[in-house]
């Protein structure tokens, strides 16, 4: 049997992953399973492993890779004779090809309870379907994700080491604006910053190195790679977060 217990999850991100890690920590959960769907992203793959690992995920973990081990449409059928059994469906990536087409396939299901899918999610209709949401709706039937359960568990500030960090954007390698306007934005975000902290650069997964020497050029900024997703950088870095900082289109 494909899916089993009170809850099933099917991710495909870092960040997905810890929403639904979230929300079967606050409902107590012991069983259940989470699908985790591994890309041709290497970088994506290794930080959902790394974040399995630092989670300590209790529950089964699958790794899904659709198109290679399993097809599309083996895991697609198995998904829609089974998920309405579990007491809650989670769904990231509802705008990549599978998850739209569990939502088609499961339209007329209640349990399904959709991620966050980062800043796209701004853009969804977010009353179409139940939300765990990091973002203010006011759609009363959603639930708001504060991550109270991952920060009592994971993030324990200590008052020292304390650092501002910016959150880097792969603009430059979309070709979404011009260098100078990128980087820009970026000198104006330290210009305001006056505490004093030193400050560092996250680079997104997707950022070349290419582009990465000129933020590191920038005076008072520093690159700062790290293994795990930006929700964990303060306990990677070993410090506290005073000042977080990205630039959005």
């Amino acid at each position: 049997m494909l899916f089993k217990g009170p809850f099933c999850a099917y991710v495909e991100s870092p960040f997905q992953l810890l929403q639904a890690f979230e929300y079967v920590g606050r409902k107590r959960y012991k069983g259940g399973v989470y699908y985790v769907r591994l890309t041709s992203q290497i970088v994506n793959n290794q930080q959902l492993r790394q974040v399995v690992s630092t989670l300590d995920i209790k529950q089964e973990v699958v790794w899904v890779s659709i198109g290679a081990n399993w097809s599309t449409f083996s895991f697609l059928w198995r998904a829609i004779t089974r998920i309405p059994f579990t007491k809650v469906f989670l769904l990231g990536d509802e705008f990549g090809k599978v998850g739209r087409l569990l939502l088609f396939l499961l339209k007329l299901k209640k349990n399904i309870l959709l991620l966050d899918d980062g800043v796209a999610t701004l853009s969804a209709p977010l009353k179409q379907r139940r939300r765990f949401s990091f973002f203010l709706t006011d759609d009363t039937q959603s639930l708001k994700n504060d991550f109270r359960f991952f920060h009592k568990k994971h993030i324990l500030g200590t008052g020292q080491n304390p650092i501002n960090i910016i959150i880097g954007s792969k603009f430059l390698d979309l070709g979404l604006c011009s260098e100078g306007a990128y980087l820009g934005c970026l000198e104006y975000i330290l210009e305001q910053s006056k505490n004093g902290y030193p400050t560092y650069y996250i680079p997104h997964r997707g950022e070349t190195e290419r582009y990465l020497t000129l933020v590191s050029r920038l005076p008072g900024l520093s690159v700062r790679k790290t293994r795990l997703p930006i929700e964990f950088v303060g306990p990677e870095l070993a410090s506290d977060l005073v000042e977080v900082s990205g630039v959005a289109s």
